[in-house]
């Protein structure tokens, strides 16, 4: 009997002892879950936190203060006012993933080719803006010895020879024989009476029937009187030539700074040789087309075709 006892006393001591460590590995296994949660609860509240304080990609923020992509033109619109020129009409089909674009033509004469002109003014003014656009030389385009694409300048642009004053210059982008691409600058310090050009960083040819991103980035110097203004030319991402330390302008005020989109493209030159001909020496008419021209404020430089 008291063996019996004894073993019953046992096996109730053994009994309460499992309860307990149960409840100890309950007790344990609640802990953990909770410092788990808890853990995980602050992770994600510091992810959320720091991600509401992590900037957008400035491609995600900005907005152009000019856009056409000639989809939709609207009376009164900066494509609208380029479509009065003449020489200037919408093409649909033809701009870049087969959308509407804007076709140009060149005509042949004795100083190059018919100027196609037409001077937008930006919403504003600013020190630092970036031009992007799209283009196709077709295939019966004419480089020549050049001639003159789009570009920005300030209220009073100068350009053609045009003496330099304290408030005028302008930044363009020309073609050159065999289709290179150059900067075309009017600034406070030119070596002659026509514009000049930057130093190329890496050799580039459009190529004819097919669209090439290009990225004008232009800076104008700050204050007035320094020389540390600078222009940009990207084509299709890449930086093709640089021209820095530049004076645009020598003069203070809203007029001198970035206000004015320029589409002012033909070839010339004054000259004849720089017309384009037919195989009989007669002058001859070539096409290129654009499409979505965008001006942005600050650096914006356009990778491939297209927005």
């Amino acid at each position: 009997m008291k063996e019996t006892t004894a073993g019953s006393s046992y096996s109730n001591s053994g009994m309460r002892l499992n309860k307990v460590n149960q409840l100890t590995d309950l007790r344990k296994k609640r802990h953990f879950a909770c410092r788990f949660f808890l853990f995980s609860a602050i992770v994600i509240a510091t992810l959320v936190f720091h991600a509401s304080f992590v900037p957008a990609a400035a491609d995600d923020l900005a907005e152009p203060v000019m856009l056409m992509d000639f989809e939709t033109v609207v009376a009164g619109s900066p494509a609208e006012h380029l479509l009065q020129h003449k020489k200037l009409t919408l093409a649909p089909g033809e701009g870049v993933g087969n959308s509407a674009g804007l076709r140009a033509e060149y005509r042949g004469y004795h100083r190059g080719s018919e100027r196609i002109v037409r001077q937008l003014p930006l919403p504003g003014f600013g020190l630092e803006f970036s031009l992007n656009y799209d283009v196709r030389f077709d295939e019966d385009f004419q480089f020549v010895s050049g001639g003159k694409l789009l570009g920005l300048g300030p209220r009073k642009h100068i350009t053609g020879g045009r003496p330099i004053v304290p408030e005028g210059w302008s930044a363009r982008v020309m073609f050159r024989a065999g289709g290179v691409p150059e900067l075309y600058i009017y600034h406070q310090d030119m070596r002659g009476r026509y514009g000049d050009h930057g130093v190329v960083v890496q050799p580039f040819l459009f190529e004819k029937e097919r669209f090439h991103a290009v990225s004008l980035h232009v800076r104008v110097n700050d204050p007035h009187d320094a020389a540390n203004g600078f222009a940009y030319l990207y084509v299709d991402g890449k930086l093709i030539e640089r021209f820095e330390n530049l004076r645009l302008r020598d003069a203070a005020g809203d007029d001198t700074l970035i206000n004015k989109f320029m589409f002012s493209s033909f070839h010339g030159g004054h000259e004849p040789e720089w017309a384009p001909k037919d195989a009989d020496g007669n002058y001859a008419t070539v096409h290129a087309t654009f499409d979505n021209i965008a001006v942005y404020e600050g650096e914006r430089v356009r990778e491939a075709p297209g927005h």
